[in-house]
């Protein structure tokens, strides 16, 4: 081998390795891009896998609650079946109090466009007929299972529609990622 040829061999390696090293750069470059979607990818997926949980949680604390209004509400009935039962065995009302009901039923038709009155009028007859701090009188503890549930059904209304806005944040989320790493599939493959 004489040294023409060798310098020639050189030359032709040294654009070989050249070549080489532009194809290695650029696949690095490639290489680091797909890394760093991958890692944002990884940490969208985490969040969204921590707000995901955290709709769980909250869907959990939901069926309890509703647990607890159907375990109020079966009471309620256990307790309106008595009711009936007892209101069924008292005697017809007496003339006078029969003629006051007549009297109360044509104030209620006349007065319904006024139902402010109308309130007063029953909250003071109600006052009259059963004492507020009778605890023993089971119309004054349905009434307090009827307030409990409303108060119950309103945190639930609540927290469903906390629920809910959550559940379309974690949907956005995701579809954001989607579309963010369709986006770069697209890059890089195209």
């Amino acid at each position: 081998m004489t040294y023409s040829k060798l310098q020639e061999n050189i030359n032709k390696w040294a654009l070989e390795l050249e070549k080489q090293e532009k194809l290695f750069l650029h696949q690095a470059t490639e290489m680091n891009g797909w890394d760093r979607v991958i890692v944002e990818n990884s940490e969208k997926l985490h969040m969204l896998n921590g707000k995901i949980e955290k709709v769980r949680r909250e869907q959990r604390h939901l069926d309890l609650e509703l647990d607890f209004v159907l375990s109020q509400q079966n009471e309620l009935d256990y307790m309106l079946k008595g009711l009936e039962k007892e209101w069924g065995s008292v005697p017809p009302l007496d003339p006078e109090r029969q003629h006051t009901y007549k009297i109360a039923e044509s104030l209620d038709y006349k007065l319904k466009v006024m139902s402010e009155d109308l309130k007063e009028v029953v909250d003071h007859m109600n006052a009259m007929n059963y004492p507020p701090n009778d605890e023993f009188n089971p119309v004054m503890q349905i009434v307090r299972i009827l307030n409990a549930h409303m108060n119950v059904l309103l945190m639930v209304e609540r927290k469903t529609n906390l629920a809910e806005t959550k559940v379309k944040e974690v949907g956005k989320l995701l579809e954001l990622c989607k579309r963010d790493c369709d986006r770069a599939c697209h890059l890089y493959f195209d």
